[in-house]
């Protein structure tokens, strides 16, 4: 029996049996490493028994306030920097065919709104407004759109499901019960989907059920999402402020108070009182004679760590770059940043992707069906140095391709003759050009270069592919002669 199980008895006034003893926890020593307080190294360890926890809904104050909160960036920003961009609808060569509806019923603000709206909140509607009395109804094709209105999640509710598997959309919501909840509450009644834009949030698993918290037809928010990472974070933040707080501790020597008080408890209460003033009055206080006042400053280390790997989880929920979210300068292996310029075009992409599904559905019922290719601008415009270059590039391909006889002068001058600069040259279907000569005979009409003797036929046949030219070698029994040479350069585009 251990010494601490005898005094045990002895104070309670009987012998405790040894078996009585409970028996300790059995100790697994994978490693020489054993903490009680972390459980490394006994059955709990901690390494081993982490699992995923409940998934965390917000209510809906919470996602308001989130909205709210400048934390709203993480949303907002690539919802508008995707849509500034811009975009073009070309249907069968025609540019810009839908310019005038998209700034009639302002579709651009209204995707924005929408797509804001559906990833902080749990889901968003566009409500496409025809003449019809009974929107209950399917919606007309080829009706003309009035206007496009914005719904939050909370604004519609799923009022019939659609149950038939041969139809589109089955076991999705066939009619929503909308009721706008603005400066006036008012039910509109029930609406068919095929008049709505319906996103639903974050979708969950095919088979799983409805997730608490969350209204039926709707998914998780992406502040569920971004949650975790934020809570970690600010706790980080508020953390370090108070650490800083707590690490610069005044002090003061009272030198002549052994003199003036005589009482010992009287001077500990008169030098924390003294202490307790300085705190809290802007670094000004009273001295006597003798005494001396300063203030300890302790540093702390590692806070700047936590905070950057706080953010650098925030930023890896979307693929957020940190350089882009915070405008922080890059650093690192290159300083052009080119990792996260391809990181943010990609995140943009996908919010351009919801986008296209909005536009196709606007377009389809306000101009009918067509065959309509949505050309998004580029996310980083170029320089006036790097237009230079590339147009500069692309003379010197226009010029090899002229000395070929594969375009003519015109083909090239075309690309300017537009409202934009066009990358490659503009040739009529009809166009039958090409090479006339075989290839011993393009390296020097096609490259026009005054050592065209020191070019061999691999490296010109190599530089016409780059420029997208098929070469096509001339008959074996007919003798190719090199192209004469042109007195004058031709005109350039």
């Amino acid at each position: 029996m251990s010494m601490w199980s005898t005094l045990r008895a002895a104070m309670l006034g009987g012998l405790v049996p040894p078996d009585a003893t409970p028996a300790p926890s059995p100790i697994r020593r994978d490693s020489t490493i054993y903490s009680e307080a972390m459980g490394i190294g006994s059955a709990r360890d901690k390494r081993e028994s982490i699992r995923p926890g409940a998934p965390i809904v917000l209510s809906d104050d919470e996602l308001d306030w989130l909205m709210a909160s400048p934390a709203a960036r993480l949303i907002t920003q690539p919802a508008q920097e995707a849509m500034r961009r811009g975009y073009r609808v070309d249907v069968d060569g025609q540019r810009g065919v839908t310019d005038e509806l998209d700034q009639a019923l302002g579709v651009r603000a209204t995707l924005v709104r929408w797509l804001e709206a559906a990833r902080g909140g749990r889901g968003a509607h566009i409500l496409m407004v025809d003449d019809s009395d009974d929107w209950s109804q399917p919606m007309r094709p080829g009706a003309p759109i009035r206007a496009l209105h914005v719904l939050g999640w909370r604004e519609a509710v799923p009022g019939k499901i659609q149950v038939d598997p041969r139809e589109p959309g089955w076991m999705q919501p066939l009619l929503w019960h909308v009721a706008p909840r603005r400066n006036v509450s008012v039910s509109v009644g029930y609406v068919h989907a095929s008049r709505l834009i319906t996103h639903t949030g974050i979708p969950t698993m095919p088979d799983a059920p409805q997730p608490s918290g969350i209204p039926l037809g709707y998914g998780y928010s992406m502040w569920d999402l971004y949650w975790p990472p934020l809570r970690r974070l600010w706790a980080t933040s508020a953390t370090g402020e108070v650490a800083g707080i707590e690490l610069t501790m005044p002090w003061i020597r009272l030198g002549s108070l052994a003199t003036m008080m005589g009482d010992v408890a009287a001077a500990a209460r008169d030098a924390i009182r003294m202490l307790a003033r300085q705190r809290s009055s802007h670094g000004m206080t009273v001295l006597l004679p003798g005494d001396e006042i300063g203030r300890e400053t302790l540093s702390l280390s590692g806070y700047s760590d936590l905070t950057a790997s706080a953010w650098q989880d925030v930023a890896a929920v979307r693929g957020h770059p940190l350089t882009i979210l915070l405008g922080q300068a890059p650093a690192g292996l290159t300083s052009d940043d080119e990792s996260a310029r391809q990181t943010w075009e990609r995140l943009l992409d996908v919010e351009c992707a919801e986008y296209d599904r909005a536009l196709r559905v606007i377009h389809t019922q306000a101009m009918g069906p067509a065959n309509r290719h949505i050309e998004w601008g580029a996310v980083y415009m170029p320089s006036d140095l790097e237009r230079a270059q590339a147009d500069q590039t692309r003379a010197g391909r226009d010029d090899i391709l002229i000395r070929a006889g594969i375009i003519q002068p015109g083909h090239a001058a075309a690309r300017y003759q537009g409202a934009e600069v066009l990358p490659d040259p503009v040739v009529p279907p009809d166009w039958r050009g090409g090479i006339p000569q075989g290839i011993e005979g393009v390296t020097a009409a096609a490259l026009g270069a005054r050592d065209a003797d020191l070019i061999t036929q691999a490296d010109a046949e190599a530089m016409l592919r780059q420029s997208g030219i098929r070469v096509t070698p001339a008959p074996a029994q007919q003798e190719s002669a090199p192209a004469p040479m042109q007195d004058e350069d031709p005109p350039q585009a």
